[in-house]
């Protein structure tokens, strides 16, 4: 037998072993392997490219496929094998060859466990798509159906997009590739296509739920006739996996009976899938087993749960963070949330510090912005679960280091990277500064490109492979500046996630920091003075509860408003009042008991919507026969503790000398304000002469705004304005003709000199409401491009009260001398406390038509809502 002979019957061998469904599958692919390298032996790059091309092909396969090893490894391996391979397999050269291989490369990527997880799945899309316009349903029937196949797989795992839609389309699909893989011609195929298109039923958002089910598992159970314990035990175990799980989420049936199936169907798969056969699909088995268990009616509850917490935690014994961090997020979050519903509070705590680091090695994994918004998502309340779980065990510190480092974290990471000090490390390796520099530029560059990518259909159109690169690049650069930065004594802990001691540095003498939180377990408040930190135990609210009175009685009474005002100022009654009790009047109590008259709260979660510093209690004292937080206690807001920091040194730094004056911006698409003008005069007038400039009407254009906005220290804008709650970066004011000065636009500006910004326009504080903790806004837009102070409002606001309001506001900060937060307080406590005389006294001489529309008001009091003044906060310093 000739050498080549014998490469051929090698790499013939490693075909049938990876192909080959009886005996041990594990050592089949081991023995695949080692027959494919041996073909190698002869069939080099240098004298056979092609052939070398098609036995790499074929490792790529097998370590796609294999069980032994590490599975991040052998992926890994797999798309270096595909990726050589593709080298000699060239769309011009070898077109079909190529897209095969293209198409089990894209295989790979979706399954990778390294690297960025949604930039791996459109990486997958991508390669599918390019192999398809080459393997069509005429020339190529079988490669095109294999490829529409792994393509509507692609799109269920797609994090990008709208995942129903997605999902229909993997349907769709599917469908399509059972027209070539039929079950009569290719029933090994067919039952594959059969069994993925149980999966896109069982994860379908539209049509009805319990009908999807049921159509999965009518397709589980036809797959299975082909994919038989005997004939194909993995595949059958694969299917029985996703049947058990279909059987958990069931709806028509008996729901304790479907459960027990539920059960039964997982012990029967794990004979299959053992520890030491299939150790991943094991534990993950495991972990679907567990949640069964946790749903369990039948049997005693207490040993249901004990049942479920051992099958946890046998699972994690191999889905650890560093080799599974996204199964072991998932996982070791139940098993923490597990542990905390039963007030075991130590191995929650442990559980999650566990969880905690599988999340942030997804986070670094993330290339782009977007991405890591992704793993945000998929974190969600994980770390306010994981700081309620510290403070419960009494370690208040690492309960505040852990929401600060939950919270706006894409703020805190741009202020720390763009504005640290790097003169030390100029002095000590002045070539590393002028590295760091440049990679942060670099980082900035790409964020702002995403941006507009992303939300602009005018943007340039970009290649994805090359933007990609141009991240990977970016974002490696930089972590090599850091691994040489830490390596200077004094600087170990360079741009890591914020610590305790970061956290409290920024607190000031008599002005606490106090972080809210809510979760299903309760709400928390802690409080952190130069003196220590207490925390408040706020059980008569959870996060259910909350999220009740958002979507029950806030949002829906807000979105109902323009027809119906009444529910909406009944609705905010209603919350505020019950804010009161729930969480500010022992916030108040304790300030107060300890002598602190000013508190910025770091309210997270859903929190961040709700103006706490308008909660109240009945008050016969009072004016309005109500007592407000705000009476007595100046609240502020700030998205983190490090954002506090860097606004104040801004603060320090500037003074409030100019102002850029935005008034009424023409011709819009929207409503006229009367009261504008009136506004924007009361502003300058209290600037001196020369000190300020006006762009209103037609010359208030989004260009002119930008050009305007970094020469000087104050920028009050007078005109409309909306919130995206699903697309925060298209938050925006609205400037002539029509254009939006959005947040995406503030985001790349360079304020150095902004005192103050005050947004006296509708919702100009209102976050984006996917990530909440990530307080995507127009004030921290402002924090990140340099402004110190925002005042922004937290729904549709009235003209003229809020014209009253600025106006007073304008008195108090620049004639009597009031710094800025209590300004605006006193402003809404005089608005709020002022009869009609009063205020028409106020505006007699110097707007005397204000006056009289004032003195016809039908109300002592005409302002006294919280509607007319309690939507504005004060964020920053």
């Amino acid at each position: 037998m000739s050498p080549l002979q014998w490469a051929e019957l090698q790499l013939d061998l490693g075909n049938s072993l990876t192909q080959c469904m009886e005996g041990n599958l594990a050592e089949n692919i081991e023995e695949a392997i080692h027959a494919y390298r041996q073909s190698l032996q002869v069939r080099t790059i240098e004298t056979m490219p092609v052939e070398w091309s098609i036995s790499m092909d074929g490792i790529a396969s097998a370590y796609s496929a294999r069980i032994k090893g590490n599975r991040a490894d052998n992926i890994e391996k797999a798309i270096d094998a595909y990726e050589q391979s593709l080298e000699i397999r060239s769309k011009e050269t070898m077109p079909t060859d190529w897209a095969r291989s293209m198409s089990n490369l894209a295989n790979a990527y979706q399954h990778r466990l390294r690297g960025d997880r949604t930039e791996n799945v459109e990486r997958a899309i991508h390669a599918i798509k390019q192999s398809l316009e080459i393997l069509t349903k005429t020339s190529t029937p079988l490669d095109w159906a294999q490829s529409t196949n792994n393509l509507a797989n692609a799109y269920i795992e797609s994090l990008r997009g709208d995942k129903a839609e997605n999902i229909e389309y993997a349907i769709s699909a599917h469908k399509q590739s059972m027209e070539v893989r039929t079950r009569d011609t290719m029933p090994v195929q067919w039952a594959n296509s059969m069994n993925n298109l149980a999966g896109a039923y069982q994860r379908r958002i539209r049509e009805d739920k319990a009908e999807n089910i049921e159509a999965a598992i009518d397709a589980y159970k036809q797959s299975m006739e082909v994919r038989t314990h005997q004939a194909m035990p993995f595949d059958w175990a694969k299917s029985m996996n996703s049947l058990a799980v279909a059987y958990s989420n069931r709806v028509h049936g008996d729901k304790a009976e479907n459960i027990e199936a539920a059960i039964e169907t997982f012990e029967q798969l794990l004979k299959v899938r053992t520890r030491q056969a299939m150790p991943v699909e094991w534990a993950n088995s495991m972990s679907n087993l567990a949640f069964a268990y946790l749903e369990r009616i039948q049997g005693n509850p207490f040993e249901n749960v004990e049942t479920a917490i051992s099958i946890y935690s046998q699972s994690l014994e191999i889905l650890t963070p560093e080799d599974h961090p996204s199964d072991c997020r998932r996982t070791a979050r139940i098993l923490a949330i597990v542990y905390a519903d039963t007030s075991r509070w130590f191995k929650a705590q442990e559980t999650y510090e566990r969880t905690l680091i599988a999340s942030e090695i997804l986070y670094q994994a993330a290339l782009f912005k977007s991405s890591q918004e992704v793993e945000l998502s998929e974190t969600h309340d994980l770390y306010r679960r994981a700081a309620y779980a510290y403070a419960k065990v009494g370690n208040l510190t690492a309960a505040i280091a852990t929401l600060e480092q939950g919270r706006a974290r894409g703020l805190s990471e741009t202020l720390q990277r763009d504005r640290t000090d790097l003169e030390t490390i100029r002095q000590i390796n002045p070539d590393l500064a002028e590295r760091y520099q440049t990679a942060a530029n670099a980082i900035n560059q790409l964020e702002s490109t995403e941006r507009r990518i992303t939300t602009d259909s005018q943007s340039p159109a970009y290649s994805e492979e090359d933007f990609r690169q141009q991240a990977a690049q970016a974002r490696q650069s930089l972590k090599d500046c850091l691994t040489e930065i830490r390596q200077i004594p004094e600087y170990e802990n360079f741009l890591s996630l914020p610590t305790f001691e970061d956290v409290a540095a920024t607190v000031q003498p008599d002005h606490p920091l106090v972080y809210l939180l809510s979760i299903p377990n309760g709400s928390l408040a802690l409080i952190l003075t130069t003196a220590g930190i207490s925390e408040l135990w706020l059980n008569d609210l959870t996060e259910p509860q909350l999220l009740d009175l958002l979507n029950d009685d806030w949002f829906k009474a807000y979105r109902e408003s323009p027809t119906d005002r009444q529910a909406w100022f009944d609705a905010i009654d209603d919350v505020t009042h019950q804010l009161w009790d729930r969480i500010m009047a022992p916030l108040i109590s304790h300030l107060q008991q300890n002598n602190l008259f000013k508190a910025i709260l770091i309210s997270t979660g859903y929190l961040s919507y709700l103006p706490l510093h308008a909660a109240w209690k009945p008050d016969t004292t009072k004016p309005n026969g109500r007592c407000y937080a705000c009476d007595d206690i100046q609240f502020t807001y700030a998205p983190n503790a490090l954002s506090l920091n860097a606004a104040r040194i801004v603060a320090n730094k500037i003074s409030a000398t100019s102002l850029l004056a935005i008034n009424e911006p023409q011709p819009v698409n929207a409503g006229n304000l009367p009261s504008s003008s009136a506004e924007a005069a009361k502003a300058i007038s209290t600037f001196g002469k020369g000190n300020w400039k006006i762009l209103q009407q037609e010359n208030a254009t989004r260009t002119a705004v930008l050009e305007q906005l970094p020469l000087k220290t104050v920028a009050h804008f007078s005109c409309h304005g909306s919130a995206d709650f699903d697309t925060p970066l298209n938050s925006g004011l609205l400037m002539a003709h029509n254009e939006i000065l959005s947040l995406r636009d503030l985001l790349d500006l360079k304020l150095q000199n902004l005192r103050l910004a005050i947004l006296s326009a509708c919702e100009t504080g209102i976050p984006g409401t996917k990530l909440p903790d990530e307080v995507i806004s127009l004030p921290t837009g402002l924090l990140q491009a340099g402004a110190a102070g925002v005042v922004s409002s937290l729904w549709s606001v009235d003209d003229r009260s809020t014209m009253i309001l600025l106006s007073r506001f304008y008195d108090l900060w620049r004639t009597e001398n009031l710094e800025p937060p209590e300004a605006l307080r006193q402003a809404q406590i005089w608005l709020r406390d002022s009869d009609k005389p009063n205020l028409v006294s106020y505006f007699k001489d110097s707007h005397p038509d204000i006056a009289q529309k004032l003195a016809r008001s039908p109300n002592r009091y005409p302002f006294a809502h919280p509607f007319y003044w309690a939507a504005f906060t004060y964020v920053g310093v």
